[in-house]
């Protein structure tokens, strides 16, 4: 198994090589349901990977539940496919939805994770797609709520969880030319995809569908 110090530095190098032409590495889901991209970003066992799969069962698609490659365009800011597969933690939430996906899902080796290689050719799985939309996840308290709910943010905190998910050492003054490349990409990031706190419920489980609905049609701030 790679120790996780090399695993960090090659994670680095390869995010500072895209932020060198203006792209950045994000550690983040990118999901796509009604119409819209939603970039999900949040800290580790937020629940990326939940509503990544809740996605999948109203219906939508995924392009990745937790790492991308994130890029301005002519036409919006995109999001694209790093790695092949899913994964997903083995708990009642994680449960249900490999269920209701209806997918082939396989145990990692642990018995604590399920695994979902991503479908060639398969439309629930685009390549690439737009983002429109930006939800910070809270951490689910203990005793996950029974709805999903949005709420405001600042400008400086969509920032701050932004630099997070990239890597914040390249947003410092030792790699400036990074610096002025990420903070122009997230500059038009945020000018076109709106930003929210999401706190997700039981509901994105057990009414994926209607939940997803609710919360792409509400304005918040």
């Amino acid at each position: 198994m790679a120790d996780s110090s090399a695993i960090d530095l090659a994670r680095l190098v390869a995010t500072q090589y895209h932020a060198r032409w203006g792209r950045a590495c994000v550690h983040g889901a990118l999901l796509q349901v009604d119409g819209a991209g939603v970039l999900v970003v949040g800290q580790r066992a937020s629940g990326k990977s939940v509503l990544s799969a809740s996605a999948l069962a109203a219906g939508g698609g995924i392009v990745s539940d937790d790492y991308l490659l994130v890029a301005k365009r002519e036409d919006g800011v995109f999001g694209e496919r790093i790695r092949e597969f899913l994964s997903l933690r083995r708990s009642w939430a994680g449960e249900a939805l490999v269920d209701l996906t209806g997918l082939e899902w396989s145990l990692g080796r642990s018995g604590n994770r399920a695994y979902l290689r991503v479908p060639e050719g398969d439309a629930r799985f685009p390549v690439h797609a737009r983002i429109d939309r930006i939800w910070v996840l809270r951490r689910p308290r203990a005793g996950r709520r029974q709805h999903s709910s949005l709420e405001a943010m600042s400008h400086a905190e969509v920032y701050a969880a932004l630099v997070t998910a990239i890597q914040p050492l390249l947003l410092g003054p030792d790699f400036p030319h990074e610096r002025a490349q990420l903070q122009t990409l997230l500059a038009g990031l945020m000018a076109s995809a709106p930003a929210a706190r999401l706190e997700t419920g039981q509901d994105v489980v057990t009414d994926p569908a209607a939940t997803w609905h609710r919360l792409l049609g509400e304005r918040v701030g």
